[in-house]
């Protein structure tokens, strides 16, 4: 019992570990994929995801195994007729070596703001948590009501939870499946 215990505890703990604080999100494994296979799959998540490695990519080392993606997301809200749209940048990096990964996300911050009628600029949201609404001057420029900037929020920590959490995936699926495995497997039977 003592021990089921502990490794629910640690199940928990690990997963704490690895779950997003402050839009800052880190996921390390190790899995039994050797680097060149690590690097390939990683090449080939960044361009799955984003349509072409080339157009974010900002650093590519193989060497050190080092591969880093700045990017952004769009949301678009509509309010009253008006269309409100906020691109959020951020940078994902990569840290690769034998049998093991590590994969940052962080640098999330609000690049534009604008209401698509004649791209009125509007206040800058820039990430918060919860509830913690940051108030703006209501003369200083029009903004999204507190409840759809929570919304905003919550849907943008998704996507880029769900950007890490999909690169882990991507590789624990390729350790699971991948052709040199299958064909070892067939031969041993």
């Amino acid at each position: 019992m003592k021990r089921i215990y502990l490794m629910v505890l640690s199940a928990f703990l690990i997963q704490f570990a690895q779950a997003q604080k402050n839009f800052i999100w880190e996921k390390k494994d190790t899995i039994s994929e050797d680097f060149a296979q690590l690097y390939a799959e990683t090449k080939q998540f960044i361009a799955e995801t984003w349509g072409t490695s080339n157009n974010v990519i900002q650093k590519d080392d193989k060497e050190s195994g080092t591969i880093i993606v700045n990017s952004s997301i769009v949301r678009k809200l509509n309010i009253q007729s008006e269309e409100y749209v906020y691109s959020y940048k951020y940078t994902l990096t990569f840290k690769l070596k034998d049998k093991q990964f590590k994969c940052n996300l962080d640098h999330v911050f609000c690049d534009s703001a604008y209401i698509t009628k004649g791209k009125t600029p509007i206040e800058k949201i820039e990430p918060f948590e919860g509830d913690k609404y940051p108030e703006t001057p209501k003369a200083k420029s029009p903004g999204l009501p507190k409840i759809k900037a929570i919304q905003m929020m919550n849907f943008i920590r998704q996507e880029l939870q769900g950007i890490v959490e999909g690169y882990a995936q991507s590789l624990r699926k390729v350790v699971v499946e991948t052709p040199i495995r299958k064909k070892k497997h067939q031969d041993e039977e």
